[in-house]
């Protein structure tokens, strides 16, 4: 090992024990059970976050085209000095096209029959 630690050629190489031991001189950390309960009672209180932003109201279909339409508009018309990557505009591109074609799929055509009276 130390053969291939000199053929890197570094101003101040690692002897291949130090490199073998260098984790030993990292300090450890130790919890206490106090620690550790903390940080689970962090992780439920981001939980709980979560959970407050699901209960946000429900966006329609037609909000989220409109405003997907609003942002394609923004990116080809940006005001200056604003700067974003193009491939942000090809992903909303295609989210746009996908919440589209989820509207289309969820239109059902109505029967005949509901508009008119059959046998009377």
């Amino acid at each position: 090992m130390q053969h291939c630690i000199t053929q890197l050629e570094m101003d101040e190489p690692l002897l291949a024990t130090e490199y073998i031991c260098i984790d030993d001189k990292l300090p450890i950390e130790r919890f206490t059970d106090n620690d550790i309960i903390a940080t689970v009672q962090n992780d439920e209180d981001e939980e709980d976050s979560d959970k407050e932003y699901e209960s946000q109201p429900i966006i329609s279909l037609k909000t989220a085209l409109a405003s997907a339409d609003s942002l394609m508009r923004f990116v080809y018309d940006p005001p200056s000095g604003f700067v974003f990557d193009k491939k942000a505009l090809s992903v909303l591109r295609s989210l746009k096209s996908e919440i589209s074609r989820y509207q289309t799929d969820r239109l059902t055509q109505s029967q005949i029959e509901n508009f008119i009276n059959v046998g009377t």
